[in-house]
């Protein structure tokens, strides 16, 4: 009788551990995805400004560096979501990484004088905010979060 009441108290035990640290990981993911999140946003906000700094030739030391400040926060948070992020959720972040990449450079080129145009550049950011919307749900599904 002993026996076995020590064996449930141990799996009990075991159980509430194995739920801690479900618990945990799950917040660390959501934390994650929180910020990889915001700092993609900032940066698509960053760049917007940058290019219309760029456009109307105005562009200051100040611009350049919330520019890269954004640029940095962002390669962080991708490195950190590439490590726990879901398929689904790494799938929806590659069409949203790949069109900030891509707008970056077309920006630097622009800066440079290598081409590009304004318009263009600014209305691929804009259709970018559109993307969020699998992106975040891709994320909701992934932490278990449904609407009600």
């Amino acid at each position: 009788m002993q026996r076995e009441l020590a064996e449930q108290q141990l799996r009990q035990a075991r159980e509430l551990r194995d739920r801690d640290d479900s618990n945990a990981a799950l917040a660390a993911k959501r934390a994650c995805y929180v910020t990889v999140n915001s700092s993609a946003r900032w940066y698509r906000i960053a760049q917007m400004n940058y290019l219309h700094a760029l456009h109307e030739d105005r562009l200051q030391e100040d611009d350049r560096s919330e520019f890269y400040a954004a640029r940095r926060a962002y390669a962080a948070a991708l490195a950190e979501a590439q490590l726990v992020a879901s398929r689904a959720v790494l799938d929806e972040m590659e069409v949203i990484f790949s069109g900030l990449s891509q707008t970056f450079q077309r920006i630097k080129r622009l800066e440079r004088g290598d081409g590009g145009s304004f318009n263009e550049i600014r209305t691929d950011l804009l259709a970018l905010w559109e993307k969020w919307i699998g992106l975040r749900d891709a994320m909701r599904q992934d932490l278990g979060t449904h609407d009600s």
